[in-house]
């Protein structure tokens, strides 16, 4: 006792994790934080109500994510800053952060104290955006987060507004020099420009200006915007791409004469109904799930000591704790230790806690996969790992798909109810390339060599940047070699290999 009553002394400085923490589960987030419980539930419906509004104006396929989504929401900077991505060595300076990876995604922000939500709908904007295209400039991707990030739902839910000027960028970019178009389509995320305090602000500012501009301005330069964008997902350098894209249009004239007008259009969206609610009430979350939220978010972010730090304070207060164990073997597998991964979840059971459970399922399917453990065995353990998600929460696009590539290491054929599970994965995240390949993998162990090439032959078309073609032709080239030798062994190739 006394031990850990030292260890949550010395983390109070550090974290977060003396004040009471709450969990809500909504029906597309999970939101933790040090926030009241109405305030967890505005966050929650806002955020929901976000989602479906952009689903109801964009499409459903841009508002679905196979993964889930984890929101932080902290009560003040002080404690949102050492999970902060650094820039030589300091924290940078932003109030939400959203990280997007293979098995789940964290939206992390500061509650602010005037109601105001922009950050966190500056954040889901990201979210959707890596939702529907792929290679979007930097500029671009900021600019949409800021062009949605003022999204206002009124009339009790029944109308949205997007794309309302924010008036601290108009002010900022009629008193201070805009920045070449050339330099502003330069930028990446390892720029000075994209991380470095005033820097970063015109950065901001100019990039939502020049995106509100392409969307709402008249003429209509959206054809345009979407042929930048198909030029450089094909992998075409921005300065190459944009000239090509806008054929003479001068964009930086009209861009600065954008800037001085005296009114910017916004869209309204009108809905039959309102939008959602929420139901799930606030449960408190121990200050042992704290750290290890906490953990996994550096985890995530690919801080693996901080997160390896903050998981051996989590160990200290009770080590057998099964998200804990979870946690700690997607440490050990990203680390490359994929025994000590395995022994991390030895034993485990099935945890009343769907989320937990999908940690613990996504954990052993790494290492069935990546460690070369597949077999019938490691297979029933992750099923009743995504048994205990799909009861709980329904259908995860990627625990089918885990389920699915698990099969594919096996040395028996995948089944049919492997195919069923991988087309069921796509049809929930159609933009998931990953899942096409590994459809079209089983498809060709399945002896379906027709249906592996219609899945494979458009990936190939310059719609898709060249790392996309490359790897559908050497998929290709794998089921073209698989059917000509199970045409030369006179029928179907099956069963062992």
């Amino acid at each position: 006792m006394s031990a850990a009553i030292a260890l949550l002394s010395s983390l109070a400085s550090a974290s977060p994790c003396l004040a009471e923490w709450r969990r809500i589960d909504s029906p597309n987030f999970v939101v933790v934080g040090d926030v009241s419980a109405r305030e967890l539930r505005d966050v929650a419906v806002q955020f929901e109500t976000f989602r479906e509004a952009l689903g109801r104006m964009l499409t459903q396929r841009a508002t679905t994510t196979p993964v889930p989504t984890v929101v932080l929401v902290f009560d003040n900077d002080r404690e949102f800053t050492p999970f902060k991505p650094r820039f030589n060595g300091k924290p940078i300076e932003i109030s939400g952060l959203f990280v997007g990876r293979e098995d789940v995604n964290y939206i992390a922000l500061v509650r602010r104290r005037d109601g105001g939500l922009s950050v966190l709908f500056h954040e889901y904007a990201h979210l959707i955006v890596s939702n529907v295209a792929r290679n979007v400039p930097a500029w671009l991707n900021e600019g949409l987060a800021e062009y949605y990030s003022t999204f206002e739902s009124v009339r009790d839910g029944r109308e949205a507004h997007v794309g309302r000027p924010v008036q601290q960028h108009v002010f900022q970019l009629r008193s201070t020099s805009l920045l070449p178009l050339a330099e502003l389509l330069r930028v990446d995320r390892s720029s000075p420009l994209y991380n470095e305090g005033q820097r970063r602000s015109i950065f901001y500012a100019e990039s939502w200006a020049l995106t509100h501009m392409l969307l709402s301005a008249t003429p209509n330069r959206r054809p345009q915007l979407a042929r930048f964008l198909e030029l450089v997902g094909q992998g075409t350098p921005a300065a190459d791409a944009w000239p090509r894209a806008f054929e003479g249009d001068d964009v930086e004239k009209a861009l600065r004469n954008y800037i001085y007008q005296h009114a910017f259009q916004y869209s309204k969206i009108e809905f039959s109904d309102k939008i959602v609610r929420v139901e799930a009430a606030a449960v408190p979350v121990k200050q042992q799930d704290v750290q290890t939220f906490l953990a996994d978010f550096l985890l995530r972010q690919r801080r693996t000591d901080e997160a390896a730090e903050r998981l051996r304070a989590a160990e200290r207060l009770d080590p057998s704790d099964a998200r804990l164990r979870a946690v700690q073997a997607h440490l050990a597998v990203q680390q490359g230790d994929y025994d000590g991964a395995a022994a991390q979840l030895r034993d485990i059971g099935t945890p009343g806690d769907w989320l937990v459970a999908y940690y613990i399922g996504t954990a052993l399917a790494n290492i069935g996969e990546r460690g070369g453990r597949a077999d019938q065995t490691l297979a029933a353990r992750v099923r009743a790992q995504f048994d205990v998600v799909q009861l709980q929460r329904g259908e995860l696009a990627h625990a089918l798909a885990r389920m699915s590539a698990l099969a594919m290491r096996m040395p028996e054929d995948p089944t049919a109810e492997t195919r069923g599970w991988i087309e069921r994965a796509r049809s929930l995240a159609p933009g998931r390339i990953d899942y096409a390949f590994l459809h079209a993998g089983i498809l060709a162990r399945l002896g379906d060599f027709a249906a592996a090439r219609s899945v494979l032959g458009p990936l190939m078309s310059p719609a898709y940047p060249p790392d996309v073609r490359d790897a559908a032709r050497r998929n290709m080239t794998f089921v073209v070699e698989r059917e000509e030798r199970a045409k030369a062994r006179g029928g179907r190739e099956g069963g062992s290999r």
